[in-house]
């Protein structure tokens, strides 16, 4: 069964940083559990940024980890070694995106 967040606020930063490159609120975010080939894949569902550049997040090379408090328990999660692919840009109005990521470990 999947993780899922609801209306989270996530933290993005990169792995040589302790200081988020970008904070973002999105609708969704589902982690699956490991599999296989991939590690954790998972989704971040029409989210839009609250500070900071989405750049990093279309270079499907770059990795990241992000952090955010669960809604449901306060405890901070962790997803490390995050690499984003399928960027996407989901509305002509307003700054709203998608984006689905790989993680290499996930605290849950």
């Amino acid at each position: 069964m999947p993780y899922n967040e609801k209306k989270a606020v996530l933290q993005l930063i990169t792995e040589d940083s302790s200081e988020p490159f970008a904070v973002i609120r999105a609708k969704e975010l589902v982690v699956h559990s490991k599999s296989p080939e991939k590690d954790f894949p998972g989704q971040i569902d029409q989210f839009f940024p609250l500070m900071g550049t989405l750049d990093p997040l279309k270079d499907e090379g770059a990795t990241c980890v992000i952090c955010w408090i669960d809604n449901k328990d306060d405890e901070w999660k962790k997803l490390q070694g995050v690499k984003f692919h399928s960027f996407e840009d989901i509305s002509e109005e307003k700054p709203l995106y998608r984006v689905k990521f790989v993680a290499k470990t996930a605290m849950l």
